[in-house]
């Protein structure tokens, strides 16, 4: 209840609003035995959303097969694009779990600065370090119902040692036919939103007219483009992976 809070007096979770910008949102809880209830990752979900940031949901204690991760995953944060399930819990200091989500946010940070947010935190490059392991394992037959119900899997693999094996937001359930199904495109939709949110942020009472639309376009187009050159989008040329609309009949 105390992490919940009020939206209206910025307590609790919402104090986070008033605080610096942040792109994903872990909410570890304070031992190995605590859940935070439905309704608090709903809210938090929400709160992602309004900060143009995910939020990385962890399962909890209770879930100890996949069976149980497919039965309980319907209450946390369904067809959600703004938080992104993972499954199971880490080994941890005396025979405790611990929450993966530190650990697969660390994952996305790497793979942000290696690549950038438009690659997937997944895969073989998408390594856990200090040698955490699962507390289940999972193999491809176990994985693959998961992921068709937006649950991203962390899997040891021989020879790679603990992976993060999935890239669904809670908007990517089977059957859902979301533009936001992963997180890879989530996040880049939110990383343009926010970098154009706040670059542009100078035009607020510029005069309304076609020199601030042409310095609109040209400054909104050079960092499009700038996506397309570091691989961001699709298309063999420019023209056929991105536009700017900004004139009499947008505004």
């Amino acid at each position: 209840a105390d992490l919940m809070g009020d939206e209206a007096a910025a307590t609790g979770l919402h104090a986070l609003s008033a605080g610096p910008p942040f792109h994903l949102l872990c909410l570890p809880p304070p031992d190995a035995h605590t859940d935070w209830p439905p309704e608090l990752w709903a809210a938090a979900a929400r709160l992602a959303g309004q900060q143009r940031a995910l939020l990385l949901i962890d399962p909890p204690a209770a879930w100890r097969s996949a069976r149980e991760a497919l039965a309980g995953a319907a209450t946390l944060c369904p067809g959600s694009p703004d938080a992104a399930l993972y499954f199971p819990r880490l080994s941890g200091p005396a025979g405790q779990s611990r929450v993966p989500c530190g650990a697969v946010a660390g994952v996305m940070a790497r793979t942000d600065r290696q690549r950038g947010v438009w690659k997937a935190p997944a895969g073989l490059e998408a390594q856990l370090a200090g040698g955490a392991a699962p507390t289940l394992p999972l193999d491809d037959g176990l994985s693959g119902p998961l992921n068709e119900q937006a649950i991203n899997t962390v899997r040891m693999l021989p020879g790679k040692g603990t992976v993060v094996w999935g890239a669904r937001t809670r908007a990517g359930i089977d059957g859902l036919g979301s533009d936001f199904k992963y997180v890879p495109v989530r996040r880049l939709a939110l990383h343009i939103e926010d970098s154009l949110v706040r670059g542009l942020a100078w035009v607020a009472f510029e005069p309304d007219a076609e020199p601030l639309w042409a310095r609109l376009r040209e400054q909104a187009g050079a960092f499009m483009h700038s996506l397309y050159a570091q691989g961001a989008f699709q298309g063999r040329r420019p023209q056929e992976a991105w536009f700017v609309h900004c004139d009499a009949a947008t505004t």
